[in-house]
Formats: C-alpha cells, sequence, structure tokens
C-alpha cells in the first residue's frame, strides 16, 4: 500500500507506486495524512480528529468586518450633493478625501439642490477610518483597506432607500444581472472575467439591465433589484464600449471608469435560476458548456455579503440547489448574445 518515492512540487507531492507505475499527485496535507497513516494507523485518529476541530474553529470565524467606531464622527470641509435615483432624492455629505472615492460610483444622477430630500448620508474619514452616516448616526466604520466592503455597505444603505426594503436581504451577490428575452440572468466570474463589460453592452444594446457588481437578492420575494451603482469598465474593455456609446469618452488616466445608464422602468426582476460562468477571451469562439453549483457557490462565497440570519441562509441554499448554471466563453458579443438566446431564453 505505501508509495515507493515522491517528490514536492510546488505545494503539491507526486507519489509514484512501485507495484502500478502509478503516479499520483496530492496536497502536502494529504500527503502528511497518508505517511501518519502508514507509520501507526491509531494515531491517524487523533490526528484527524486535531485537524477536524481546528478547521471547525475556523469556520466559527465571522466573514464580515465588525463596525470600529460607535459614534459619529463629525465631517470636515463637506461637500454636499444631490441624486435623483429613481423617485428618490438622496443627499450625501462627503468628506474631501472620501468625495473622490464614492462620488463616481452614482455620479450620473447629480442634480441641483432644490427637491425635498428622501434620505441624507454622510461619508467621512479619520485618519485610517472611513464612516458611513445615515440620518446623522453612524451605520458602519472600517479602514481604507477595506473599500470594497465600505462600496459595499454604502450601497446596501442606498438599496434599502431606493426600494423601501424592510429587514435585511438574503444576499447581495458579486455579479452582474440582465434580462434577455424575458428571462432573467446573472452573470457571475472571477475579477476581470468581463461580466460588467458584458452587461454594460446588453444595456447599451436595448437589454434590461438590472445590476453590476452586486445583486441585491430578496429569497423571502424570491426577487433581485436594480442596482443603482453604475457599470464598472476598466481599461481593457473601453475601446468596445466606445464603439456602442460614442459619448463614452475613454480616460486613460483612470483605473476604473464608470459608464452612466438611466434607472430602467422595472426596478425589480424575479430571482434567476440561469447563472452564466462567462469569460472573455480574445479571438476565442463562442461556447456555452454546463456547469455546476459547486463552481457557482465558490465563486459566491468568497466574494458576496450573505446575511447571517438562518432564514436567509435557507434561502441562499435553496436557491443554489436550484440553479442551472453554464460557462459561456466568448470574443464577439452578438455571437455570445445568440448563443444565450438559443440555449437559455
Amino acid at each position: 500500500m505505501a508509495y515507493s518515492k515522491s517528490v514536492t512540487l510546488d505545494t503539491n507531492s507526486l507519489l509514484w507506486f512501485k507495484a502500478s507505475n502509478s503516479y499520483v499527485l496530492v496536497s502536502e496535507k494529504i500527503k502528511e495524512l497518508i505517511d501518519v497513516y502508514l507509520e501507526d494507523k491509531e494515531a491517524l485518529d487523533e490526528v484527524l480528529t486535531q485537524e477536524l476541530k481546528a478547521f471547525l474553529e475556523q469556520c466559527k470565524t465571522p466573514r464580515t468586518h465588525s463596525e470600529i467606531l460607535t459614534e459619529s464622527p463629525t465631517i470636515t470641509s463637506a461637500i454636499s450633493s444631490y441624486f435623483q435615483i429613481a423617485d428618490k432624492c438622496i443627499r450625501v455629505d462627503f468628506d474631501k478625501e472620501c468625495y473622490p472615492l464614492f462620488y463616481p460610483m452614482i455620479q450620473s444622477y447629480a442634480v441641483e439642490e432644490g427637491a425635498a430630500v428622501d434620505a441624507s448620508f454622510g461619508i467621512s474619514k479619520q485618519a485610517d477610518v472611513i464612516s458611513i452616516q445615515e440620518e446623522g448616526e453612524n451605520r458602519y466604520s472600517n479602514t481604507s483597506d477595506h473599500m470594497r466592503t465600505l462600496f459595499g455597505k454604502f450601497n446596501y444603505f442606498l438599496l434599502q432607500k431606493i426600494h423601501e426594503l424592510q429587514g435585511d436581504l438574503t444576499a447581495t451577490l458579486h455579479g452582474s444581472a440582465a434580462i434577455i428575452n424575458d428571462t432573467p440572468l446573472l452573470f457571475m466570474g472571477k475579477s476581470g472575467s468581463g461580466k460588467s463589460t458584458f452587461a454594460a453592452l446588453l444595456a447599451l444594446n436595448g437589454y434590461s439591465f438590472i445590476s453590476d457588481d452586486m445583486i441585491p437578492f430578496d429569497g423571502k420575494a424570491n426577487k433581485m433589484y436594480w442596482n443603482p451603482s453604475q457599470p464598472s469598465i476598466k481599461i481593457g474593455s473601453r475601446e468596445i464600449i466606445h464603439q456602442f456609446e460614442a459619448s463614452f469618452e475613454i480616460d486613460r488616466s483612470k483605473e476604473i471608469q464608470y459608464l452612466a445608464l438611466n434607472a430602467p422602468k422595472q426596478t425589480w426582476a424575479h430571482m434567476s435560476k440561469k447563472v452564466v460562468l462567462i469569460k472573455y477571451e480574445a479571438e476565442a469562439e463562442t461556447t456555452i458548456s454546463k456547469a455546476n453549483a459547486a463552481e457557482v457557490a465558490q465563486i459566491l462565497i468568497e466574494d458576496s455579503w450573505i446575511c447571517a440570519d438562518e432564514t436567509h441562509a435557507s434561502y441562499f441554499l435553496s436557491w443554489l440547489e436550484s440553479i442551472e448554471a453554464y460557462h459561456l466563453r466568448y470574443s464577439n458579443f452578438e455571437s455570445a448574445v445568440e448563443a444565450l438566446k438559443s440555449n437559455l431564453c
């Protein structure tokens, strides 16, 4: 049963079994367990018990960052801006250091002061801590090295006001959403896979755009909501966006640019059960193939916010069990849309 020779390859071990002349690649952890088993089977039970205890303790560690400040800091040199988002007028007082970080996300909704304000927020920075206030009370604070979390929290608070949501959402899923031929679709993938660009192109070609980067999911109502945050367009995708939207001016000095889109007529859709793991590859032929829910779960759990409430966890798990997952690789936008229509819509 023992292997005859082994070598270390990066973080793995390659084992050779003389009796079968077979080679097996395993992780270093698995090799350690094999070695313990071959030396002393009873000792393996103790090792596994300790490993399982450590694993379960790690699972108890919270995934989210707790609030740092409990009182509302003063906003110095405030820049006050007003935004008309759907039927709500939102006022945001920005600290001068926070203005260039948060303002571009919703700048296309900016209006002159005048309308009655439905909700007010403040965003400030003290030392390295950024805080988000609502109606003068602190809602969330974190250090500036957690900007993704801070952007997500601000967007979440906006969503609650815009859609008049009571209580928590089930999740805000990392991905994009749009509707093709009355079929709601979710587009997901690792950063740089092209999901934001694809959703933006759908919007520019007359399809209903629901969300970019963060998909608000209400499990109880089985709905996903429009996210007002504008699609973020990275440097490599700006030429194709400009081809479809001449008014989109390319600024290569910015790492990220936002594409201004109007609010859709319908600000929610039934939660999609079709998830597309999208990947743009230069000169690739358009292909669609089946994926599995485990691939979707791995991507979502890493980058999404999921409510810790047991009821919402049940909604999320039930949704995952019900989805149809697909891989889409493409280089031509029109070809990709036709493939989606033929196979999913």
